[in-house]
C-alpha cells in the first residue's frame, strides 16, 4: 500500500483550508508557499492560480499522515486528537521520536511526553482516535 502524500494549508485570502500538493514559489514569488488542489477543474477553486495553486500561510501547512480517525476523517500534522479510551489529548506530529525513528504518527501529551498514536503492528488503534480540532483554529483544546 502506498502512502498518499498530500498537504493542507490555510488560504491567506479566504482563511479556508486547501488540500493538495505543496509548491514552493520561485522567482518573484520566492518564499511563498502554495497548495495545488487535487481537483479536475482548477478554475472552480477560489483564489487559485492554475500554475501556482492557492497561496497559503506557511505556519498552517501540515502533511497528511496516511491515517484516519474513527469517523474516517484524515489526520494531518497540526491536528489535535483525542484518545477516546483515556480521554488524553495530543498534538499530531510526523517525524522522528527522540529515541527512535517512527513510521506512524506521534504526538506530545500535555506534559510533553512523546506518545505513539499508531504503528504498523496495531491496525485498530485509530478506532479510538478522534480529530477534535487543530492547533491553528483551536489551540485552547491543548490547555487543560
Amino acid at each position: 500500500m502506498n502512502k498518499e502524500i498530500k498537504f493542507r494549508g490555510m488560504c491567506i485570502i479566504s482563511g479556508n483550508w486547501v488540500y493538495g500538493d505543496l509548491i514552493h514559489g520561485v522567482g518573484h514569488k520566492d518564499g511563498k508557499l502554495y497548495i495545488l488542489p487535487l481537483v479536475k477543474n482548477l478554475a472552480s477553486v477560489k483564489h487559485c492560480d492554475p500554475l501556482d495553486g492557492v497561496e497559503v500561510d506557511p505556519k498552517t501547512i501540515g502533511q497528511f499522515t496516511g491515517l484516519h480517525d474513527k469517523s474516517g476523517k484524515e489526520i494531518y500534522e497540526g491536528d489535535i486528537i483525542k484518545d477516546l479510551l483515556t480521554n488524553a489529548v495530543y498534538l499530531v506530529k510526523i517525524g522522528f521520536c527522540k529515541k527512535r525513528a517512527y513510521t506512524g504518527v506521534w504526538g506530545e501529551d500535555l506534559e510533553g511526553y512523546e506518545v505513539s498514536i499508531n504503528n504498523d503492528s496495531d491496525e485498530n488503534s485509530n478506532t479510538y482516535i478522534l480529530v477534535i480540532g487543530n492547533i491553528y483554529e483551536n489551540p485552547e483544546l491543548l490547555n487543560p
